[in-house]
């Protein structure tokens, strides 16, 4: 363990032990495991304090080797790395909020900030919080105005992303549309050929009809003058050409 990562569980733990001599005094509040929220909070308030005056080469220093750091400092330290330059000079401890939630405990601390406030935040294990932080973050905080920008920001995004789905939906539909009219072009193409010869054929046996009436009338009025008789008189069934 490194001399920086032995601070960091040295101030847990003086901490912790300020916490337990102190416990009892003072007026009745909602306690954890015997701690105050206040009493927590102080933990937060020490690793914010010494974070803070840790140089920046000494930071990058302690990230190019995690493997030597205790497990949740090293998200702390490194979120701390990347929003260093953009909250300004430390100015004071404000809110502190303690949740309890099933198995964990999770004490959030707000530094004010010139430029930005953050919130540091440890998550132990409820049942025991003298083993120390199970996880710790270092967050921004973001003003009403800008949490709204960003919320208006993901409604737009949200909008703009199912309005181009429907457009391509309609755009698939209207593509099935195409097929299945290019579909029936074929197939009256196919069928056209078989119409037309059909048609012919209609039409040829038409003419022969036409003919044949023609014939049976000439031969109907041959015999009739030939007998003597009138056409109503007799009739042909058939006519058998040779």
């Amino acid at each position: 363990m490194t001399k920086m990562n032995k601070k960091f569980g040295l101030i847990v733990s003086l901490c912790l032990v300020i916490i337990m001599s102190v416990c009892g005094c003072g007026k009745e509040t909602k306690t954890y495991q015997g701690y105050t929220g206040d009493e927590l909070a102080m933990t937060n308030q020490a690793l914010m304090t010494n974070l803070i005056q840790i140089p920046e080469d000494e930071l990058q220093q302690m990230l190019s080797d995690t493997s030597v750091l205790y497990g949740p400092y090293v998200n702390m330290i490194t979120q701390w790395s990347d929003i260093m330059h953009e909250v300004g000079s430390f100015v004071d401890f404000t809110d502190t909020e303690v949740v309890e939630s099933n198995d964990t405990l999770t004490v959030a601390q707000t530094c004010q900030f010139s430029e930005r406030d953050v919130t540091l935040t440890l998550v132990y294990e409820a049942d025991n919080i003298e083993a120390g932080p199970t996880d710790a973050t270092i967050d921004k905080v973001y003003t009403l105005g800008e949490t709204m920008a960003k919320a208006g920001m993901n409604t737009l995004m949200g909008l703009f992303t199912v309005f181009l789905m429907l457009i391509v939906i309609s755009l698939i539909i209207s593509c099935f549309t195409l097929i299945n009219k290019a579909q029936k072009k074929a197939e009256e193409k196919k069928q056209t050929p078989v119409t037309d010869q059909v048609v012919e054929q209609i039409q040829q046996r038409e003419e022969q009809t036409g003919d044949e009436l023609e014939l049976v009338a000439v031969i109907a009025a041959a015999i009739a003058a030939a007998t003597g008789q009138t056409t109503d008189d007799f009739v042909v069934r058939s006519i058998k050409r040779r």
